[in-house]
């Protein structure tokens, strides 16, 4: 009995076949491990180059964005570690990091390791910050102190500047990048939408932050002056809720009404 596996690309399944010597004439056996060969290689090329992209990620704050992320990083097979604390922290032991998809109700939980704080001799190839801007000044002393951590991605509307961020972690380490989704925590579940007019904002020159987010099926917009875009988007929004504001709070009256933010 011969038999061989074909892996097809890009799936987990194979297709196996069963041939008797008899039915395999000299010719075609040996055509037949050449092509065994081949898919052989494929396959081993592909799990090396599936164990070079999985990085090490710590996620640096729990709330919206940072139970998203961490979520979707661990689904697309990374090795994630989340940091929060009080409450959150034992919340997400209990019952793991639930996101749900507001528009289609779909969820998804994955136990993740939790820690309260960062050790200085925490180990990461990315640490993605999404604290709030008031409590960057609190942690930048722990960001400065983990020095084994290769890039620090802030996803925080920081409009005043990243001047002090840069000089503190140092450029080469710092990527800057905005999240492209918005929603709220609410039972202990991050109730989120990804914001199709916005995807995530991410500094041109960071071609592997890039292509971790676009590898955990996030949209990219690729910019070229990170910080002029925090700018605007501050100003944005601030428009935003103004409009929102004389439209009573009501979200669905301002869209109805275009004039509102003209």
């Amino acid at each position: 009995m011969l038999q061989r596996h074909f892996y097809t690309a890009g799936r987990a399944e194979h297709i196996s076949l069963d041939l008797t010597c008899s039915e395999v004439c000299p010719e075609r056996r040996r055509t037949l491990k050449v092509w065994v060969g081949f898919f052989r290689c494929r396959l081993s090329l592909r799990k090396q180059g599936s164990r070079a992209e999985t990085m090490k990620i710590i996620v640096f704050g729990a709330g919206v964005q940072g139970t998203l992320y961490a979520v979707r990083f661990a689904r697309a097979g990374h090795d994630v570690n989340l940091i929060a604390r009080g409450t959150r922290a034992a919340e997400l032991r209990l019952r793991g990091a639930v996101i749900e998809e507001a528009l289609s109700a779909r969820t998804d939980t994955v136990q993740l390791p939790i820690s309260e704080r960062l050790s200085p001799d925490a180990h990461a190839d990315v640490c993605l910050v999404t604290v709030r801007r008031e409590q960057i000044t609190e942690i930048l002393l722990d960001l400065v102190a983990a020095s084994a951590i290769r890039r620090f991605v802030f996803m925080v509307n920081h409009a005043n500047g990243s001047e002090r961020i840069l000089n503190v972690l140092s450029p080469a380490r710092v990527v800057l990048a905005f999240p492209g989704a918005a929603g709220s925590l609410n039972g202990g579940v991050d109730h989120y939408v990804e914001v199709h007019q916005q995807p995530t904002a991410v500094d041109t020159n960071a071609d592997d932050i890039v292509a971790l987010f676009k590898g955990a099926g996030f949209r990219v917009a690729r910019v070229r002056d990170m910080d002029a875009w925090l700018r605007r988007h501050a100003i944005f929004v601030t428009a935003v809720a103004g409009a929102l504001y004389e439209a009573g709070g009501d979200a669905r009256r301002l869209a109805d009404r275009p004039e509102g933010v003209g």
